[in-house]
């Protein structure tokens, strides 16, 4: 009997023991599960975590990225905008200094043009004044002239007036030319003819030459006063003077003066 209970006691013992082992097996396999779940759990959550923190980490360096890349771009910019704001700010210097000096060269061109226009114009100032100077004295001149002229016209009136003049012109004219009285010439000196030549020329050989100074000028100054006036008027006066002048030669054939041997014809 008490071998019996000791075996009861010892199955069921073992019974209990059994099933605290099944139990803590059960409980420690729980455990276990439990355990690898959050371990998994700790795995995902740490997975996760760390991939938020990669897409993070993207999208700050995706951001910086892009921020890096704009500033470069402005800087690029700038550095454009500012090499080409000093190339056209040196070309506009350059284009100013050209035109400056293009008008500076233009403004020297034109002092010196008027310059020249102001002397050109003193000159011409000058020249007026001296061409009227000189046609006022012209005039003048030719008033005197015209007055010498009339009186010499009147005073020719007379032939006598004429022949003393002519003399005298005549004598002049020789003294001028270097022939000396009684030399080279005589005044008023009787031929055998008759005649009394105003001047006797001495010629080589012992020859002689006899001139007269009066001439029939009275139709000849009257045809040249009407030549642009009145042609008829000036034809007949021309042809005064020529039968006055054929009077004259036939006059001074009857003189004598070519008849004495020594005389040329």
């Amino acid at each position: 009997m008490t071998t019996s209970l000791l075996v009861l006691s010892l199955a069921g013992g073992l019974v209990i023991g059994v099933v605290v082992a099944v139990v803590g097996l059960r409980t420690l396999g729980r455990r276990q599960v439990e355990l690898h779940d959050q371990a998994v759990a700790a795995a995902v959550r740490a997975a996760l975590g760390e991939r938020g923190a990669t897409a993070e980490v993207l999208e700050r360096d995706r951001a910086q990225t892009v921020q890096a890349a704009v500033v470069r771009a402005a800087e690029v910019a700038d550095a454009k905008l500012d090499a080409r704001l000093r190339q056209g700010t040196e070309q506009l210097d350059a284009g100013t200094k050209a035109f400056h000096k293009q008008a500076a060269d233009i403004n020297a061109e034109l002092r010196r043009m008027q310059s020249m226009i102001s002397e050109l114009q003193e000159r011409a100032a000058g020249q007026h004044g001296a061409v009227v100077k000189g046609l006022e004295q012209a005039a003048r001149v030719t008033t005197e002239l015209q007055q010498t002229a009339g009186g010499l016209r009147e005073a020719l009136a007379s032939p006598k007036a004429r022949g003393q003049w002519g003399e005298r012109m005549a004598e002049d004219v020789l003294r001028a030319a270097g022939f000396c009285e009684g030399v080279n010439y005589h005044v008023q000196t009787g031929v055998d003819g008759g005649g009394i030549p105003d001047f006797t020329f001495v010629l080589p050989r012992q020859m002689s030459l006899h001139m007269d100074v009066k001439f029939p000028i009275d139709n000849y100054l009257r045809y040249l006063e009407s030549v642009d006036a009145d042609d008829a008027q000036a034809d007949r006066h021309r042809a005064q003077f020529r039968k006055d002048a054929r009077t004259k030669v036939t006059e001074l054939a009857q003189r004598g003066y070519t008849d004495s041997a020594d005389s040329v014809d």
